[in-house]
């Protein structure tokens, strides 16, 4: 391969000045610069005064900087010794090898040990609730059927007063197992407290009546038949109930219809849609549900006295059948009616919860006369 010298190469064509023959003529001034006049010995200490503290800065901010590295490589150091080593601070865990063979949890020797509820520093002077997965699945089998429990007893100036529901078919809990715990919780003395309070639990679930509908056997053929068909007349077994609840300085009014011969009525439901609907919280769902089923089982009782099969049929019994309300002749209630059937929330002032918890004390002397 050949390499052509510069001066064999062919020139390019000139290009002509267009710029110049397009651009409009302007008259240009130059403009003379003087040559920069000298500093004053004055302004040239005062420069130096400033690249000194300049320099200065810059070395106490890289020292600074240097500190805050330093600071941060020894923190990652004893992260990763730490984690490589925790044995030192946490000591070694269980080593089934070390000493007598119990193994042990730091480095001071302490023998390893699990604390279980019985070991901890206030222990229970009641006794622990230890069931086992065989019994808990027995007693999950079993029908729930809730028992309106209410507490009222007065020992030496103490007072208690409570309201809950027992399950009938309980067969973990006993009353007195459950009296010792309430006792020990509430810090009530147990010897005096605890033997009345399982008394009057087992006293209320021995007078305890279950309806009727709920353990009659499943209808069948004819029987069940007729229960299907809608014209056929049925006794209504509708009450009133009247909740009257105060819980700290909140009370709660109000009176709705019940029929008591509805299975699919559920007061635990009821109670919770009632309290969320005005705010209320969790004491409000319980007691407006203990009152519901204290309420109920008052009409369900005389019903079982005089034998009613919950068919229904009508009630036989005249004074018992005017407990109950008239059949609905309309779905729209009375507009006179309707303020008695509207809850009432009423914020209380400490004048009238004592007044309030005079008149039931009252109304309690007066009952039991």
């Amino acid at each position: 391969m050949s390499i052509t010298s510069e001066a064999t190469l062919p020139h390019a064509p000139a290009v002509p000045n267009v710029a110049s023959s397009l651009l409009p003529q302007q008259n240009s001034t130059t403009v003379q610069i003087g040559p920069t006049p000298l500093i004053t010995d004055s302004q040239r200490s005062e420069l130096e005064g400033y690249m000194r503290r300049d320099a200065i800065f810059v070395a106490a901010f890289e020292q600074q900087r240097q500190m805050q590295a330093g600071i941060a490589n020894r923190k990652q150091l004893e992260i990763r010794q730490t984690a490589q080593a925790g044995a030192e601070i946490f000591g070694p865990g269980y080593n089934p090898l070390y000493g007598n063979g119990s193994g042990i949890t730091n480095s001071n020797g302490a023998a390893f040990h699990i604390i279980y509820p019985a070991h901890r520093k206030r222990a229970r002077k009641s006794k622990e609730f230890t069931f086992s997965k065989a019994m808990i699945e027995e007693q999950a089998s079993k029908e729930d059927v809730l028992v309106p429990i209410r507490l009222e007893i007065e020992i030496d100036g103490l007072v208690l007063r409570d309201t809950f529901t027992w399950n009938l078919h309980e067969s973990l809990i006993t009353p007195e197992h459950f009296a010792e715990v309430l006792c020990e919780d509430l810090q009530f003395p147990v010897q005096q407290f605890a033997p009345q309070i399982s008394r009057s639990i087992r006293e209320q679930i021995q007078d305890y009546h279950l309806p009727a509908l709920s353990v009659s056997a499943p209808p069948s053929g004819d029987s069940a038949q007729a229960a299907q068909d809608d014209s056929r007349p049925s006794q209504e077994l509708r009450i009133l109930i009247k909740i009257d609840i105060t819980v700290a300085n909140t009370s709660l009014v109000d009176q709705f219809e019940w029929d008591i011969s509805c299975p699919n009525n559920d007061p635990e439901q009821f109670a919770e849609i009632l309290a969320s609907e005005l705010g209320l919280g969790g004491e409000f769902r319980t007691a407006i549900a203990h009152s519901i089923r204290e309420q109920v089982q008052i009409h369900t009782k005389c019903l079982n006295l005089i034998g009613y099969n919950y068919d229904g049929s009508s009630v036989h019994d005249e004074d018992l059948r005017s407990s109950f309300l008239p059949k609905l002749s309309s779905i729209l209630r009375e507009e006179e009616a309707v303020e008695q059937f509207t809850p009432i929330l009423e914020k209380l002032t400490e004048p009238e919860i004592d007044k309030l918890e005079r008149d039931r004390e009252r109304d309690k002397s007066s009952t039991n006369l």
